[in-house]
């Protein structure tokens, strides 16, 4: 058991896993950044060549009852570190109940490489998996975690769907925001502005709103009369984007702050928005098409007499519809325990 700086339990994976071998990353190839549960992986050799479709499930017990659905999300993480010295970082792909989640292409930089999706689960476990797909390839898995939502958060996607992640951002903020300020342990990245501002309200009422943003990320914001903002390697098509607002100072008499979202030339807001004080206003928008070009764009109402604002954002990439239950062939390979994930679970 090690808990890391920031007070989230990690368990090592040796007394539930039989196949595979764990590694240790060489030191050479470690640096002071690089968390210590992605110092080893556990890998998983085929010692069949011929054989290019092979996969490696771990079942997580999420406890549901009845027709009770829980929407979960899952991170895994994965740092090749040059771990068997022959310098060829594999490529092989995760899965998650019978769906293909992604392709994972790693590679000999010294940063890890993180996946997330957010999605229901029908059952009593979720099954995530590691799938060979090229002969010579050995998939391996450096870090798990799986994390219990409420089912009402991200209630926009239907739960025949599963989203997955693009990008999360923390507005003004200098500094990576995530478990425990974020119960759920979502990762904020820090997007440092020098038109960051601070809010000076005493508390922000977050529950209110359907995903629960936390109260750190909504302290600060950027600020400007001309705020366009963009999302980082954007293509895709079903883009969901959710936007958080909350006003950072107490408006007095005749101060108004209102303004409108434009995606390029094009009106997105269907009614203003006017930021609450002390709460947060959150705005979703679904199946949008992103390009490399594409900037959005925050612009002040005509009788606005205070600029826009912008404290946080989500997007996400929508997946195919999802199949019922779990891929037959996957019981080959599935290691059955309750609770538990691969070095982590927070519930």
């Amino acid at each position: 058991m090690y808990t890391d700086e920031n007070s989230i339990p990690w368990t090592g994976d040796a007394d539930f896993m039989q196949i595979g071998f764990p590694k240790v990353v060489p030191s050479i190839n470690v640096n002071d950044n690089l968390p210590l549960p992605m110092r080893t992986l556990r890998v998983f050799p085929n010692s069949d060549n011929y054989l290019i479709w092979k996969k490696y499930c771990y079942s997580i017990d999420i406890g549901t009852a009845g027709s009770d659905l829980v929407r979960i999300l899952v991170r895994a993480s994965f740092y090749y570190g040059n771990y068997d010295g022959l310098s060829n970082p594999p490529s092989f792909e995760l899965m998650f109940d019978g769906n293909y989640w992604t392709k994972v292409q790693t590679t000999l930089d010294n940063k890890p490489l993180s996946y997330e999706t957010i999605y229901v689960v029908k059952a009593k476990a979720t099954n995530i998996c590691i799938a060979q797909r090229e002969p010579g390839m050995n998939p391996f898995i450096s870090t798990l975690e799986v994390c219990r939502l409420r089912y009402t958060m991200y209630n926009a996607v239907p739960a025949n769907y599963a989203l997955f992640a693009m990008a999360r951002g923390a507005f003004g903020s200098n500094k990576t925001i995530r478990y425990p300020d974020d119960t759920y342990d979502r990762i904020w990245f820090e997007v440092p502005s020098a038109n960051a501002v601070t809010s000076d309200a005493p508390s922000i009422t977050t529950g209110t709103t359907y995903n629960e943003p936390p109260m750190a990320i909504m302290q600060k914001a950027i600020t400007g009369s001309n705020l366009s903002f963009w999302v980082p390697d954007p293509s895709a098509f079903n883009v969901y984007m959710y936007l958080y607002f909350s006003e950072v100072t107490s408006l007095s008499a005749g101060e108004t702050r209102s303004f409108l979202l434009y995606r390029d030339k094009i009106l997105m807001s269907a009614h203003r928005i006017s930021p609450p004080y002390e709460s947060v206003l959150e705005l979703s928008y679904t199946n949008l098409y992103l390009s490399n070009d594409t900037k959005f764009y925050l612009v002040p109402t005509a009788n606005s007499t205070l600029p826009p604002i912008l404290n946080a954002m989500e997007t996400y990439s929508l997946s195919q519809e999802l199949n019922e239950g779990t891929d037959p062939n996957d019981g080959e390979y599935i290691i059955m325990h309750d609770w538990i994930s691969l070095f982590s679970f927070k519930g």
